[in-house]
């Protein structure tokens, strides 16, 4: 059985802009360096031939991304060396994402639900940690997008966190359940090792979250739920230190500075950013008074850190917030926020998954990216309307995240209803207009995409009864009568006051059963409607009579029978047919006259034929059908 996809706990793509080895200039302007280059000026300490100015910029410009067919994208991952994003989505597949047009490329389908991605960008290799029924990782061809092996990975892992090494081809796997990682050699697609994290004094069950490689040591890093984080060999594949967090930590996603000589640790628990100096393994907090950050991605060549979480933000959006690193000054925070975030190119833009942020994102990918002015495009905030009551002036402010300003307009609005540009609902429900209206709101700025959400508006209305206020019933002859009420919602019934022993009113207004011998007389009750908005009452009196001495038909004015009889409800029953005239009515003999006999009808049809007929069974003829009747049959 697959496990829910809604878990205690995200792990996340980390992705260090250290190993960008794409030269950015400009936006559709890319040089990227040959590989054997790349590699030397990391092993030469690519953050020494950074700009020692840069710095966090304090204004993004930042817009959606829909996910194609409302795909929730779980995981992201970026390759620095293509500027292609990955992001998992729910139909056990990836998109990808062109980093240079922001466009959607293609989906890559994969047969199992991808609980982790990570990318290793010196061999354009994609690794998609994925969970079914087992676990695997997909090893996928970044040039053609085709799954060029899978491999078996341990039952357990079913929450992951995964890295690479772009330098080793190593792939780093965190086992949440196990307190293990799994190293998968990308250059066999073979399990290399699987290293315990556990010890039975300083960490007996590890739960390693985020996990971050240092190219220039090959060292890895793990972020481990019990308040520390383990230091691994990774020439030797062993854990060789673990290093202790604050109190009341919680760490989750991890990035490495290797050029600085920095880990950063996001910290749930204390709302802030721990910083590792990684010669001296001391701890200190770049930066704090976050709401529960999750996942990181640096951008080392401009000294920026952006740090998501799916909450801390006054429109409910959750919040990125963007810091820099040699000051730790959070520069700005941006109502978008996530569980996981990439960012493929230095100083291009970054992607969020804003699969829970619970505003009015529909599931997209927040792109944000520095510029010269702060723009937003928009985004409802607005989720759920409170309910209008009929009769009454009311109205509802509806809220929209964008920079600048936005527009509002809808579609399907009811009548009485009204949608300022500015976002005010109002009107005032008409008699009978209770219900639910469903319309559709849309905003705008100037700054794509506008953004469009569909709501669904209850109209209260107080019930009032409209049936009649009596009803008679016979005495051994089951009866009904339907209360009937307007009103939203639907009301219930309910009755005060003494009925005949057999006779019920249920909650739908039904009013049933069959009234005792000898119950004849008149029970006048109270009855009641209800709903959220009120309750309305009704005098209502039920008499119950003995049954009638006969049955009794006639022929009705559409030419149907009508008739009486004890074993029907009071009033006149329609049984069909078109006769010529009164019908005669049969019986046999009832001696003791306690239980009335089931009465025939007798009568001539339009044909002229005679017909007969039982209040149960239809008409049939009664003679030859050669015989024509010359008037209606006598009574028997």
């Amino acid at each position: 059985m697959r496990q829910s996809r809604r878990r205690a706990w995200h792990p996340h793509q980390q992705v260090s802009g250290s190993l960008s080895v794409v030269l950015r200039t400009a936006r559709a302007r890319r040089v990227a360096l040959p590989l054997a280059a790349a590699l030397s000026l990391l092993a030469g300490g690519l953050l020494a031939a950074a700009p020692a100015a840069a710095a966090a910029s304090g204004d993004y410009a930042v817009t959606e991304l829909p996910v194609p067919y409302n795909e929730i994208a779980d995981f992201i991952a970026a390759d620095p060396a293509t500027d292609t994003v990955y992001a998992g989505t729910n139909d056990d597949g990836l998109n990808v994402i062109s980093g240079a047009s922001d466009a959607f490329t293609g989906e890559i389908s994969l047969g199992y639900y991808a609980i982790a991605l990570a990318v290793d960008s010196s061999s354009d290799t994609v690794y998609a940690i994925g969970h079914s029924t087992t676990s695997v990782a997909l090893v996928i061809d970044g040039a053609t997008n085709a799954i060029t092996d899978t491999i078996s990975l341990p039952s357990t892992l079913t929450e992951a966190s995964a890295t690479v090494d772009p330098l080793t081809h190593m792939v780093y796997v965190t086992d949440y359940f196990d307190g293990t990682v799994v190293v998968i050699n990308g250059s066999t697609d073979t399990i290399a090792a699987t290293i315990p994290l556990a010890d039975p004094d300083l960490d007996p069950t590890p739960r390693p979250r985020g996990v971050a490689v240092d190219t220039a040591t090959d060292t890895i890093y793990v972020a481990d739920l019990a308040n520390q984080v383990e230091v691994i060999n990774g020439a030797t594949n062993t854990v060789t230190g673990r290093i202790a967090l604050p109190a009341g930590s919680e760490p989750d996603g991890i990035a490495v500075d290797p050029g600085a000589g920095v880990v950063y640790v996001a910290d749930e628990g204390t709302g802030a950013i721990s910083a590792i100096d990684t010669a001296t393994a001391s701890v200190s907090t770049l930066a704090s008074g976050m709401t529960n950050p999750e996942a990181l991605a640096l951008d080392a060549g401009t000294g920026t850190l952006y740090v998501v979480a799916p909450n801390g933000s006054v429109d409910n959006l959750g919040a990125t917030y963007v810091i820099d690193t040699a000051s730790g000054a959070i520069v700005t925070q941006i109502p978008r926020g996530g569980l996981a975030i990439a960012v493929p190119v230095s100083g291009g833009s970054a992607y969020v998954d804003t699969s829970t942020a619970i505003g009015g994102l529909n599931r997209d990918i927040t792109v944000i990216t520095p510029s010269s002015t702060n723009t937003m495009s928009p985004v409802i905030v607005s989720n759920a309307l409170p309910s209008f009551t009929v009769g009454q002036s009311d109205e509802y402010q509806l809220v929209a995240s964008a920079t600048p300003a936005a527009t509002f307009s809808a579609t399907g609005l009811p009548a009485w209803l009204t949608l300022t540009s500015s976002g005010l609902l109002s009107g005032t429900p008409p008699a009978d207009s209770g219900g639910t209206d469903d319309f559709t709101v849309t905003v705008a700025n100037g700054i794509p995409p506008s953004a469009s959400s569909s709501f669904s508006l209850t109209v209260m209305q107080p019930p009032a009864i409209t049936s009649g206020d009596q009803a008679t019933f016979f005495t051994g002859v089951a009866g009904s009568f339907t209360m009937t009420a307007t009103g939203w919602p639907g009301p219930t019934f309910a009755e005060t006051g003494a009925l005949p022993a057999g006779v019920t009113l249920d909650s739908d207004g039904v009013l049933s059963g069959t009234p005792a011998a000898g119950s004849e007389g008149t029970y006048p009750i109270t009855v009641t409607a209800t709903n959220s908005t009120g309750t309305a009452t009704q005098a209502f009196t039920l008499t119950v009579v003995g049954p009638p001495a006969a049955a009794v038909g006639v022929e009705g004015t559409n030419g149907a029978m009508y008739v009486q009889a004890p074993q029907l409800s009071a009033g006149w029953h329609s049984e069909g047919g078109v006769i010529t005239g009164p019908p005669a009515v049969a019986a046999p003999p009832n001696p003791d006259g306690t239980s009335p006999a089931s009465p025939l009808f007798l009568a001539t049809g339009s044909t002229g034929y005679l017909y007969i007929r039982s209040l149960t069974a239809g008409w049939q003829l009664a003679g030859p059908d050669t015989q024509s009747c010359l008037g209606s049959p006598a009574a028997v």
